[in-house]
Parts: structure tokens; sequence; C-alpha cells
């Protein structure tokens, strides 16, 4: 056991999990007795110089023991006269982590400290139903590679330079990692993650392991993400039977109904509620529901 850090900042990158971590923080401060400094702004990850002191010198000024959280690039509290925190943080694999945004963008999700759904409003239509397959061949700047550097500058820091892709950001963020990081995960090893950090920080993390496996201790911080999930399961059961309906009908009918006059083949029973969809109708139904393509087969659990 690590001697106990009174100063912990998570500067968490986006969608790497840290939505599932901080429902469990929100538990585990209640439970440990820790100050749990949480912030409301989520795009705001790069600060200019008096931004960053006034960050810091609000994060130092908290009541200890804390653990600050918010999107942020790594920031030098020593450069600013504070005492140096200890960092953790959770990656994942890039190209996980882009799709997870791709659609996240479009689509949005729940948060339920805000009751209502996230998205991108000022997006077009045409832009928010973009395929990412051809998004990505097109060369679309949102697929470029420059807007694929995302995880690095979490490590690297506020200098300019860290927004550059390149090996001085590369080596900038190794050091600052090995320097200043107690953990960095990685969410495709969660229950790792939870339990190394149960060890190195019993005092903000005692018992988070058992929390995360135990549905009913989180399930009233859940409730809401679950209902959602059940929402999107039960509109794409019903998008799934309006195709079926469709490419039942004469072919004749299929434009007039929003539908090319191409194959489509869909598996699975009513009341199983198991479905899966392939082919490519140019519109499904019901909003916020993606494209289908030809290139990818979408799958309904009724779980």
């Amino acid at each position: 056991v690590l001697p106990f850090p009174s100063q912990v900042v998570y500067n968490r990158v986006g969608k790497c999990g840290s939505r599932t971590v901080v429902l469990l923080l929100r538990i585990l401060s209640e439970k440990h007795g820790f100050n749990l400094v949480t912030s409301d702004i989520h795009n705001k990850t790069r600060l200019t110089k008096n931004e960053q002191m006034e960050l810091i010198k609000n994060i130092s000024t908290a009541e200890q023991p804390y653990l600050f959280t918010r999107h942020v690039h790594f920031l030098n509290f020593s450069r600013f006269g504070g005492d140096q925190p200890v960092y953790i943080n959770i990656i994942r694999d890039p190209v996980s982590r882009f799709l997870s945004n791709y659609f996240f963008r479009r689509f949005g999700d729940w948060r339920g400290e805000q009751n209502h759904m996230i998205r991108t409003p000022s997006m077009r239509q045409e832009e928010r139903y973009l395929d990412i397959n051809e998004c990505i061949l097109e060369n679309y700047p949102e697929c470029s590679n420059p807007r694929l550097f995302y995880i690095i500058p979490y490590f690297c820091g506020q200098h300019p330079r860290c927004r550059e892709p390149g090996e001085w950001a590369l080596e900038r963020a190794k050091l600052n990692v090995n320097e200043n990081f107690l953990l960095v995960g990685i969410l495709e090893e969660l229950e790792d993650v939870l339990l190394l950090l149960e060890r190195f920080l019993p005092h903000y993390f005692k018992g988070v392991l058992s929390i995360y496996k135990d549905p009913a201790a989180t399930s009233s911080l859940f409730a809401d993400l679950l209902m959602v999930g059940l929402v999107l399961r039960l509109q794409m059961a019903f998008c799934l039977v309006k195709v079926k309906s469709i490419w039942k009908a004469p072919k004749g009918n299929r434009h007039k109904q929003g539908m090319p006059a191409m194959p489509v083949s869909l598996e699975g029973t009513k009341a199983q509620g198991n479905w899966s969809l392939s082919g490519e109708p140019k519109s499904c139904c019901l909003g916020a529901l993606p494209t289908i393509s030809s290139r990818c087969r979408l799958s309904l659990s009724q779980r």
C-alpha cells in the first residue's frame, strides 16, 4: 500500500469508460468520506495560462482528501507553485475510442444528471447519417489523421506542441506518465484496473470491484442509462418489423415507402426479440438511429 495521497486527479480521456468510473466514484466518496470534485465542463481540454492558474488554484483549495475529475489535458501544478497531485487515467484502443466518439457525436447518450439526450444539434442531417466507412475512405476532416490524435495530449499537457502529432508530443507524454501518473489503465481490462486502483489507493477505491460487479449497488445510478438502452432496443425492434413489412410489399411500392429496390435479409423471431438485419435500406426509423450500411451488420438482443 502506498502512502495515502490527499490529492488525486483523474483527467479522464473522453469515451474511455470514464462515465462508469465516475458513477463508481460517487458511491465510493459517500462510503469512504473523500471529497469528489467534478466539473460541468466537458468540451474544454486545452487551457490558456490564466485558465490553468485559475483551475489549479480552485483544485488546490478544495477540501482534502479530494479526487478531482474532468476532461482536461495534463496540468503541471508545480509550474504554478502548487503541490503536484497523484494522477490516474484510463485509455482504450484508439480505433474503438474513435468509433465510440463518432456515433456519440451523432446520436448521443444519456446524462442522467442533465436529464436530456446529448448530441450535436448543429450537425446537418446528411452529416449525422454519414456512413463511417465513407467518412474514412473519402478522408472527411472528422476522420482524417489529425483528428485521430486525441489520447496523447491528455498526457503530454498544455504546451502548444502537444496538439501536434509527432515524436515530441509522444515523448513528453511518456515522460509525464513516468513522473506523474500512478496508474494508466486500459478500458479493455477494466476489472484488472479497478483491482489495481483498490490496491494502490485503498482510501479512495477500497471495495470498488465488488461494487462494480454488484448490480444492486449501482442500480439507482445506472437506472437512467439502462432505461435509455431499453428504449433504443424497442425502437430498433419496431424499425426491423417495419422494414420487414415494407419488403413484403410489391417491389413497385417500395420506392414510395422510402426503401431501395434491393434485397435485405432479416433473421429472428418477434416473440424472442432477437433480430439481425443486413442489406442497405437508406433510412430506418425513429430519429436517433444510424443508417444501416451493407458493410455492417446490426444485431438486437432482448435481455
